[in-house]
């Protein structure tokens, strides 16, 4: 479990002093009658490190019981965590220590307001430590090891906060320019994965710079020029990242794995060139690349969970969510969804009914990937039906997108065959991903977005729910189809 820590956690946030901690396991096992074990910060540490090492392997074998381990040490660990108090300056790094531990935790677990909340309290300890800026006297004084475990802390600190603020889509609670001191040098005992995390915190950098850029409002007065320009210096940093990266194609650890690295600048491009308050009308160009980068994300998913380097945590879930909603953004903003490029659009549908096999793998673990799942193998099912009436109809067809229309509604186009009626989650989920980037627009063209007969469909799905809640049954897709026709 200790190794399992090492090879998955450490690489991201090296918190824990790996020498450190090899010589007081073995202590546990030689002497375990030394006083020296009793030490309530170790006992909070070695639980703590059990547990996220459970976690991660249960996340990427699946294994139930291992999960249920790590709840256990979890609960171990926390027996000692009110023992390690802030009575010196020795101490509150120690503090600063378990509490990132226990945040560690969390992002593997489930990113909410809980994490957030630890984390916070992490940077004001920070604060109060001096960590943000040029080192003081006193952390002068301190040995090289020490100096070097303070900013390992702090830049650990640094790459948990662009990961849970971007994630939960608060603002980031260390700004780059807060920042003074320099980052920690490769030593101890495992160089390799000191080595892989600072160069992914160069990653969470430019991920903090795209959310400060592109997702906030503070650039959208600029020229359409000057924005584009952001985004272009941004891409040209992600692929500099990329070219920098010390990977192997044969690794079992994921983030010394070249899959990974390959992921994590495909994610980020999808976040750069998605619709965003800096670049809210997309060009045909820019959605066609969307494309692309969605359906190579999701084969890297599909490819990265079959050799298990890709575990099945709530971060992962929420990062193949994003980039299936993004694919199916891409293919409702086409011109013409099916006819505009038969090759491409035949390998967005191919990709988007992947990443319906893979959410349906996360809903045996995560009950909200359940309702993720029906929405998208839902809408792929809908977009393959448009496809083979596109054929049969020959070129030239105007093909509707594949959410219905009732009867009567004008429209002004010819939909060769009757749907019927759209899900009320599944419209208000599509909807809201549509307000979110401003309604379907690619430059050159406007799309509308209708919700014919919305009054009517509620009426008729608040009738089913409440009588198949009489008869405490869910309800299922058949179900709703049955109300709709």
């Amino acid at each position: 479990l200790a190794q399992q820590y090492f090879d998955y956690n450490h690489t991201l946030y090296p918190v824990v002093r790996r020498d450190w901690f090899d010589s007081y396991l073995e202590l546990q096992f030689t002497s375990p009658d030394s006083p020296e074990i009793e030490n309530p910060f170790w006992l909070f540490s070695m639980w703590m490190v059990f547990a996220i090492g459970a976690k991660t392997h249960s996340a990427v074998t699946s294994d139930a019981k291992l999960a249920d381990d790590a709840e256990d040490f979890y609960e171990n660990a926390q027996v000692y965590f009110p023992r390690v108090r802030p009575r010196h300056h020795v101490n509150n790094l120690l503090m600063l220590d378990s509490i990132l531990l226990e945040v560690s935790y969390g992002i593997l677990k489930r990113i909410d307001c809980h994490v957030w909340y630890h984390l916070r309290i992490a940077i004001d300890l920070a604060i109060g430590l001096g960590m943000y800026g040029n080192p003081t006297q006193r952390i002068l004084l301190m040995p090289d090891e020490e100096q070097q475990y303070c900013k390992r802390l702090l830049w650990s600190l640094y790459a948990m906060d662009r990961v849970v603020s971007i994630s939960l889509g608060r603002p980031l609670g260390i700004r780059d320019c807060d920042i003074e001191i320099d980052r920690f040098s490769v030593v101890d005992n495992d160089r390799e994965a000191l080595a892989v995390q600072l160069h992914i915190i160069s990653l969470r950098q430019i991920a903090g710079e795209i959310w400060d850029r592109v997702y906030t409002t503070r650039y959208t007065h600029l020229p359409e020029r000057e924005r584009n320009k952001i985004v272009s210096q941004l891409g040209i940093a992600l692929t500099y990242w990329r070219s920098r990266s010390r990977t192997s194609a044969s690794s079992t650890v994921p983030h010394m794995s070249a899959a990974w690295h390959d992921l994590n600048l495909t994610t980020h491009q999808i976040l750069l060139h998605r619709p965003s308050p800096l670049t809210p009308i997309l060009t045909p160009k820019r959605v066609r690349y969307l494309g692309d980068r969605c359906a190579f994300a999701i084969s890297l998913m599909d490819a990265m969970i079959g050799r298990q380097l890709y575990p099945l945590t709530s971060i992962n879930l929420q990062t193949l969510f994003h980039t299936s909603f993004t694919l199916i953004y891409v293919i409702m903003t086409q011109p013409n969804p099916i006819l505009g490029n038969p090759r491409r659009n035949i390998k967005a549908l191919d990709r988007l009914e992947t990443a319906g096999d893979l959410l349906d793998i996360f809903a045996e673990k995560f009950r909200s990937a359940i309702r993720a799942r029906d929405m998208v193998q839902e809408l792929a099912r809908r977009f393959r039906l448009s496809e083979a009436h596109s054929d049969e109809m020959g070129p030239g067809t105007t093909v509707f997108t594949p959410f219905p229309l009732y009867r009567g509604a004008s429209t002004g186009l010819h939909v060769p065959f009757r749907l019927e009626p759209t899900m009320a989650p599944w419209r208000d989920a599509m909807m809201q991903m549509m307000r979110a980037g401003h309604g379907l627009r690619v430059e050159g063209h406007t799309r509308k977005t209708w919700q014919p007969g919305k009054e009517l469909f509620d009426t008729l799905y608040e009738d089913i729910h409440y009588r198949h809640k009489a008869n405490s049954r869910r309800i299922g897709t058949e179900d709703l189809r049955d109300a709709g026709e």
